[in-house]
Parts: structure tokens; sequence; C-alpha cells
């Protein structure tokens, strides 16, 4: 290991100094998910799940898009399976375009039907940036909703 080190260590001082073409490494990477709100393993009061939350990686794109296009990828599930977080209409739906926060008020009915237990929020995989990148496999946050 000491060698491969001490190898890496001289051939980044001679490209530093111009003396060796190092060749450029380009990287893939997907779309993912940074951190989401309830957060993973996160115990909640039932009276503070006001709204759901994910940051992403890369921009969505143009903030109306994003609303469009909510419904068809975000979801909470619950004991009794999913419930609609998303309004037909997307006026719950807020993205900011500059964190890449995704944000959605629950409706009234959406949080009574909310009961204590394990919850997950929900983010398909298949949902693409505006760069091209693309979230490979779904995400969840698995959290605990209390009393």
């Amino acid at each position: 290991m000491a060698s491969w080190l001490v190898n890496g260590v001289a051939l980044a001082a001679l490209a530093w100094a111009g003396c060796a073409d190092v060749p450029a490494l380009e990287v893939d990477t997907p779309l993912f998910v940074f951190n989401a709100y309830p957060a993973s393993g996160a115990t909640i009061a039932h009276a503070d799940l006001r709204e759901v939350a994910v940051t992403f990686s890369d921009d969505l794109g143009e903030a109306f898009v994003v609303r469009e296009e909510s419904g068809d990828f975000l979801e909470l599930v619950g004991p009794e399976g999913a419930l609609p977080v998303v309004r037909t209409d997307r006026t719950n739906v807020a993205y900011d375009d500059e964190t890449y926060t995704l944000r959605v008020l629950l409706d009234p009915e959406v949080r009574t039907a909310i009961g204590p237990g394990p919850w997950r929020l929900l983010v398909r995989g298949g949902l693409e940036s505006s760069e091209g990148r693309v979230l490979p496999v779904d995400y969840e946050a698995r959290f605990v909703v209390a009393e």
C-alpha cells in the first residue's frame, strides 16, 4: 500500500509541474437524496407533522414542472397503505431551485389519516434531474409518528 501511495504522490507532483499528462476522470453520478423530513429513524409527534420535504443532489428543473410531476414520485406509506400527499391541483407543493428542496404541505384530511406507528416517505426511482441524472432506486425515509 505504501508504494501505491508514493507512486500516486509522485504522479501528482509530475502532473502539477506539467511534466506528465494525467488523464481526466469523468464520473457520471446519479441523482440522490441528500436528506428528508421527517428524517429516517426519527420519531415525530403527530402535531408536528405538517409537511414532508426532500432535498436532492441536483436541480429538478423549473418549479412549475416539478410541481406537476411531484405526484408521480412522492408517497407517504403507513400501516394501512399509501396516502396521497400531493393535491390534484398541486397547490400544496413548493420547490426551491436553489437548494433543490421539494416541500409538500399536508392537507388536514391527510394529517387526520396519519395515525401513530411506523411510516415511510417514499420517493420513487426514475425521477430525473434537469441535467439528466436519474434517481436509480426508490428512496425511503422510515420514521415513527407518536401520539
